[in-house]
């Protein structure tokens, strides 16, 4: 999931206006994938952590589809 938001940031350097929304929620994705590292050591099941996580990264992307 990384690796797909580092391909959606490299995207938007050439769109300005949206790129600041997306950003933000890129950053708020960042936060919420690296919370996850502890509970995931721990054995925490985060199934419907990582759905989510990956229901946003989606929809960022399709937003630069479009």
């Amino acid at each position: 999931m990384m690796n797909r938001l580092d391909g959606v940031e490299t995207k938007l350097g050439a769109i300005y206006e949206e790129s600041l929304e997306m950003k933000s929620d890129i950053r708020e994705i960042r936060s919420i994938i690296d919370s996850l590292i502890d509970p995931v050591r721990i054995g925490w099941d985060l199934r419907e952590n990582i759905r989510e996580i990956e229901r946003r990264v989606t929809e960022i992307e399709q937003k630069l589809v479009n």
